[in-house]
């Protein structure tokens, strides 16, 4: 990927001195942004651009190309990469449109150009693009109107040029600044994921940046970003509903596909964003140093604002540590009247003195007791040069103590936009903005200091491969073959007998001596109590076997197609609380695990949590900590707390068993939970 950025030859087809020409565009905007490279003009009119000379072909170029970058007809387009494979160019940008997002001739073309490729070691960028940038270098392909921002620390990777022309102007006015920037288009062959890890190598780069409206493979960009060591921010647009194809589980209904790119990026640490401004707030984040902790002081110029930041900094868990006396004792001496009560929050409300301002900032962000620390700074109160110096201050203690200041100004709106153009430190608007800045540069941290990097590895498991391929693909395991596949993955359940006549089920259940249920066995009744197929609390022989022809009268009743097998004889189970596990191999991202709160009302209770398999524990023990309720799990009026060990290893072992091959849905409703462990009373399994 480097040589897309480090070229210092630089083809341009397409190039003529007509008027709105796109590779004469092109080739401005290497010139504007001051390539020091060579660039080739390439065209079939002739004449000149700017002193260059447009060559009809590269045979006329005396010296070796690095990257070609290609504005002529879609039809063309193959035939130059040939030209340019025998010239021993490998890497091409192509900016025409014109491919599988216009007609079917646009899809074959796109297959002929990615064979050409392949066939000769070419990488190539696009098509449907606008191509790359390199601050730096001043390499710069845009053939529309780009602003030139700042040399920065932030890359970005774009699927639509429009929005990253966007995010790139942004960013001018930000004046945080960009290091590089890529327009995918329509992702042929280079995409996110050969992109996210040059991004976490390059020296260059300190935050990626990345607009998507397709993924190309889920698995692996998950993986990719899992293992970067730099914030990865994701604005992810294309959202909606799953297709409409009836779910054949409560764990398929439950999930979309918007709901496991979430997960996944969430599991990944990266940070997902729903909007353009949230996404610019979320990156300048990342240009401060991570808060190592919850403990943060608020240091205002106006006392309404200090109870906004507060406000919010009790949503995302953060602390306010009491000030030292000493320090109350510093700033008491130089606010100008005793009548505000000094603590954390620290209202300044009557302080005018831009030095003394200076000063208390440097005391506060020098306490070894705050993580972090938040200035809200009415600068209309002071002359311009002070914001200035405001700013330079907090960028100068920023670096010397290591921990970040969030910075909001409140002044004029052409004030505050000279301000962030003449400064490369992060500026926020609100205290909201500032708040969440420091949230998330605190929980990306943690991520990175306790998240594993890569996924744990699951090793065969025979006998479950052997049980899982006799089946035949696109069907559900009969329910003690599903029960059995858990066995062979150590998942907790109670006894389960399956027995094809009456007689049989009232022999089973005298084995046990207490209570049984009995729940029907038909391939074609997906969810047993629509049907009237579980019968609770059974105690006698009697009872037994005439529950055992009510569950075929209730087959017949509701599905007179459907084939009556018999059904399956268990022990009824203490009462509890009830969740649902689940897993749904997702097409993109693979194997996804579910936890939600179970029972028959699995699919009203909306909110569940969702992770890619396999898990670790800790990862097991988010999910349970995400579910709505956590008062119940932790024992409520009189209930003792539910046994969270035996959950997080029953999660840990359901995510090793989604990995392996042949699973397609899994669907364990209800889990019971206990004080001293946890009982699946239920299981599907559907073979893909």
């Amino acid at each position: 990927m480097r040589d897309f950025f480090q070229a210092r030859h630089v083809a341009v087809f397409g190039v003529s001195t007509r008027n709105g020409n796109l590779g004469a565009r092109i080739v401005n905007s290497m010139l504007r942004f001051g390539y020091d490279g060579r660039i080739s003009l390439i065209g079939r009119s002739g004449g000149e651009i700017r002193g260059l000379p447009i060559r009809p072909s590269l045979d006329e170029v005396p010296e070796p190309v690095d990257l070609a970058v290609i504005m002529t007809p879609a039809a063309t387009i193959p035939d130059l990469f040939l030209d340019c494979a025998r010239h021993g160019i490998r890497h091409l940008v192509v900016e025409s449109g014109g491919f599988a997002e216009l007609d079917e001739y646009g899809i074959q073309l796109s297959a002929r150009l990615k064979r050409v490729a392949r066939e000769n070691g070419q990488r190539f960028i696009g098509p449907n693009c606008i191509g790359v940038v390199d601050i730096r270098s001043g390499l710069a392909t845009p053939f529309s109107s780009m602003p030139k921002p700042p040399l920065g620390t932030i890359s970005v990777l774009t699927q639509s040029g429009g929005v990253g022309m966007l995010y790139a102007n942004h960013l001018d006015e930000e004046g945080v600044g960009l290091s590089k920037f890529v327009s995918l288009g329509n992702k042929l062959d280079v995409d996110e994921n050969d992109l996210v890890p040059f991004f976490a190598q390059d020296p260059e780069t300190q935050v990626i940046l990345a607009y998507l409206e397709s993924i190309a493979d889920g698995r692996r960009l998950f993986e990719l970003i899992r293992a970067c060591p730099k914030p990865v921010v994701v604005h992810k647009s294309n959202i909606g509903r799953a297709s409409a194809a009836i779910a054949g589980s409560h764990t398929a209904a439950l999930m979309n596909d918007d709901a496991v790119v979430d997960a996944a990026l969430r599991q990944a640490g990266a940070l997902r964003t729903a909007t353009l401004n949230d996404t610019v707030a979320a990156v300048k984040a990342f240009l401060l140093p991570p808060m190592r902790g919850d403990r943060v002081v608020v240091v205002s110029r106006s006392g309404g604002h200090a109870i906004i930041a507060a406000d919010e900094c009790g949503k995302v868990g953060f602390k306010f540590p009491p000030l030292p006396p000493a320090t109350i004792e510093k700033v008491r001496h130089l606010v100008r009247a005793d009548v505000i009560r000094l603590g954390n929050p620290l209202d300044l409300g009557d302080l005018y003195d831009a030095d003394s301002f200076l000063m208390i900032m440097d005391e506060i962000m020098g306490l070894p007791m705050a993580d972090g620390v938040i200035f809200l700074f009415l600068l209309s109160a002071y002359a311009p040069e002070v914001g200035e110096r405001i700013v330079r201050q907090a960028r100068e203690l920023t670096a010397r103590y290591d921990k970040p200041l969030a910075l909001v100004v409140h002044t004029w709106p052409e004030e505050l936009a000279r301000l962030k153009r003449v400064n490369s430190f992060p500026i926020f608007e609100t205290a909201e903005d500032a708040v969440a800045a420091l949230a998330h540069g605190r929980d990306h941290w943690r991520f990175s200091q306790r998240a594993p990097k890569r996924m744990p590895r699951v090793a065969a498991n025979k006998p479950a491969a052997e049980l899982l391929s006799a089946a035949a693909p696109g069907t559900f395991l009969r329910q003690d073959e599903a029960f059995a596949l858990l066995d062979h993955y150590g998942l907790p359940h109670p006894p389960a007998v399956p027995v094809s006549t009456a007689r049989q089920a009232a022999e089973a259940a005298a084995k046990w001596g207490g209570p049984v249920v009995l729940k029907l066995e038909s391939p074609e009744a997906t969810h047993k109590t629509d049907v009237g197929g579980v019968i609770l609390g059974l105690s006698t022989g009697k009872e037994i076997k005439a529950a055992f022809g009510e569950l075929e009268r209730n087959l017949r009743r509701h599905l007179p197609q459907a084939r009556f097998t018999g059904a399956l004889v268990m022990p009824m189970a203490p009462r509890g609380l009830e969740l649902i596990a689940g897993v749904k191999k997702d097409a993109n991202f693979g194997p996804v695990l579910l936890l939600g709160w179970g029972g028959t009302a699995a699919e009203a209770m909306e909110k569940v949590s969702l992770r890619l398999a396999p898990l670790s524990p800790l990862e097991a023990r988010q999910m349970i900590d995400e579910l709505p309720g956590q008062k119940l799990l932790q024992g409520f009026r009189g209930r003792p707390p539910i046994d969270r060990r035996a959950l997080v290893d029953l999660l840990v072992r359901l995510s090793r068993l989604a990995c392996a091959p042949g699973v397609a849905e899994i669907d364990l409703n209800p889990v019971r939970l206990y004080p001293d462990g946890v009982r699946i009373l239920d299981a599907r399994v559907k073979v893909e």
